[in-house]
């Protein structure tokens, strides 16, 4: 894991943070995490101006999710979109500073709004594309993102690379998408 961590690294990517499953709600061990994620990468000589992720499973919970992610010191999340349809579910495709609704004040975290996300595309219990039409949504998403001079954040996980016919997917929506 640290090869692949300092090869993603030297090719001037960002590392980030997937938490687990309850952190969303859970501010201590998501601080946990995140210390060994830090304490990982500065071993390994990785530095980062900005640490930032997504929660898993797309678990988030207005306001306490954004609180705890900005309260451990991370830059900005990118948790915040549809599980079950593509699109806009910030209502932008731009990133935006997170205001805290209950305290009514400026957190020091960004949201880069989540668009498109291959499972939610392709699983049957969701839109179930084949894939073409899977392509065509993420071509039409990325160019309304680019129209707007937006965020096209695209999820698309490793184990959606198992087979040649994935992988080649994922090489046809990352060439739309750039």
């Amino acid at each position: 894991m640290r090869a692949l961590m300092r090869k993603i690294h030297n090719r001037g990517h960002e590392l980030g943070l997937h938490p687990s499953f309850n952190t969303y709600l859970d501010k201590h061990q998501l601080q946990r995490e995140f210390a060994a994620l830090l304490a990982a990468c500065e071993e390994e000589g990785i530095r980062q101006d900005r640490w930032g992720g997504r929660q898993h499973y797309l678990r988030w919970q207005a306001p306490d999710t954004w609180r705890h992610w900005n309260d451990v010191g991370l830059s900005y999340d990118s948790t915040v979109g549809f599980a079950d349809h593509v699109g806009f579910r910030c209502g932008t495709c731009r990133e935006f500073p997170v205001f805290n609704l209950q305290t009514r004040e400026m957190l020091d975290l960004i949201e880069r709004p989540l668009i498109v996300m291959e499972g939610t595309l392709l699983a049957p219990q969701y839109m179930g594309l084949e894939d073409e039409r899977a392509l065509e949504w993420i071509e039409r998403l990325s160019t309304t993102c680019k129209q707007y001079h937006g965020n096209f954040t695209l999820l698309w996980h490793n184990s959606m690379l198992a087979t040649p016919e994935l992988r080649r997917l994922f090489e046809e929506a990352v060439a739309i998408a750039v």
